[in-house]
């Protein structure tokens, strides 16, 4: 049709039993799809807004060339259009929707552009189907577009997802003891939490930096970790907190802690503690 308007050229159409028609479609027979043509070509009668679509059973060659001939001088601009896209028998449980329902006033060359939006029902899903872009006049399919949908099935997320370690940051120096507080993304147990032995806080030669005190705030998800000697500003410590074990932290629904953000429950949290940072790493 682009090509047609961009040549300025309209279509006339004939045919047995074809003639000019408003009925509802969308459908392919002669005389809604011949006028949906004429429509989007121009070839309409200027005195009726008929589209110019001749039956060939009816009259003679010398009266529908002359029929051809009167429409042609009488011919107006070509006339826009309204087109709205159809979903044409999709399989059951998906729908189609675009937006807009419909596209106004479509002229020769023009371009009816939809957003479309497919809904399922559940998935896994796989189907196939066309829409139709259809005259809203004649109700002519004026072009159709394949979709096939091919959704696999999604895991449901864990009901209890394990806690991980959103911030970390050390408070204080000397002449105060270290203090270094976490942050969990849940409510945690609060028993394995504050048990000091979940902590281990060594020197780059190995040498352990006890831990005098764990307390938790439940409120902010967060415990406060106090070492029993201060531990030097300038130099890096690794810092592994348990999760590993029946004693080791875990979640106010007892889940193991996910240290390291592997998606997975039961993994050591380690991190590397230098100045005011403290920053995941593995060992």
């Amino acid at each position: 049709m682009s090509a047609l308007n961009s040549l300025g050229i309209q279509v006339i159409t004939m045919g047995p039993g074809a003639a000019p028609t408003t009925s509802p479609g969308p459908s392919t027979a002669p005389s809604p799809f011949f006028s949906a043509i004429g429509r989007l070509t121009g070839a309409v009668d200027a005195q009726t807004g008929q589209p110019l679509v001749f039956d060939s059973n009816t009259v003679t060659n010398e009266e529908l060339t002359q029929s051809i001939i009167g429409s042609i001088k009488t011919a107006p601009t070509p006339q826009p259009i309204a087109i709205s896209l159809n979903a044409s028998d999709p399989p059951a449980g998906i729908t189609l929707a675009p937006d807009p329902g419909v596209v106004p006033a479509v002229g020769p060359g023009g371009t009816a552009t939809f957003n479309v939006s497919l809904t399922v029902n559940s998935v896994p899903f796989l189907g196939a189907f066309d829409a139709s872009f259809v005259d809203m006049t004649t109700g002519a399919t004026l072009g159709t577009v394949p979709f096939t949908i091919n959704l696999p099935a999604v895991d449901p997320p864990p009901v209890n997802p394990p806690s991980t370690i959103v911030a970390a940051r050390r408070v204080g120096m000397s002449p105060h003891p270290t203090t270094l507080v976490l942050t969990f993304s849940t409510a945690m147990n609060v028993a394995s939490v504050q048990n000091v032995n979940n902590y281990d806080l060594r020197a780059a030669n190995g040498r352990l930096d006890p831990i005098a005190l764990a307390t938790y705030d439940s409120k902010t998800h967060s415990v406060t970790v106090r070492t029993k000697f201060q531990v030097n500003f300038n130099r890096y410590y690794t810092l592994e907190i348990v999760a590993q074990g029946s004693k080791g932290v875990k979640s106010s629904v007892g889940v193991a802690l996910d240290g390291m953000k592997t998606g997975k429950p039961g993994n050591d949290y380690f991190a590397k503690v230098y100045h005011y940072g403290i920053t995941p790493s593995l060992p």
